[in-house]
């Protein structure tokens, strides 16, 4: 008996393990300012920034925490790359999409980007690595 209580309490703890942190705070590198994310009463995310930047930084961080296994496997897909993550039943979307050039595509689109909006892209990015990186 005590073996299946152990074997629960371990299987809670590594399935709790990778769930976001809803409540408390948390200190991050990065930001120029202050930034609030709340959750209302419905769980619907509110994010309170000084600066457009900052805004984009913490999407970021949100999204990565709810939902970094569907960032993954976009990049996978967008990259050509699926068959990497899913086995043998990705390759033929990875056929696809590196036919299309999706990639060749999508680096000549970033060149015609303003720098300001560049930026708001890489706050973004910078901050969901970081949350991976960090485990939060």
């Amino acid at each position: 008996m005590p073996l299946i209580l152990v074997a629960a309490v371990a299987v809670i703890v590594v399935l709790r393990g990778p769930l976001p942190k809803h409540s408390g705070e948390v200190i991050l590198s990065g930001p120029r300012a202050e930034i609030r994310v709340l959750r209302d009463h419905r769980a619907v995310l509110h994010i309170y920034a000084t600066t457009d930047h900052d805004l984009f930084f913490a999407q970021g961080y949100v999204h990565a925490q709810e939902r970094f296994f569907q960032m993954d496997l976009s990049r996978h897909m967008a990259l050509g790359r699926l068959e990497e993550l899913v086995g043998e039943s990705g390759k033929e979307s990875d056929i696809t999409v590196r036919t299309m050039g999706w990639r060749q595509v999508a680096e000549k689109e970033w060149e015609l980007l303003s720098d300001e909006a560049r930026g708001f892209y890489e706050a973004y990015l910078h901050i969901g690595k970081a949350t991976v990186a960090a485990g939060q």
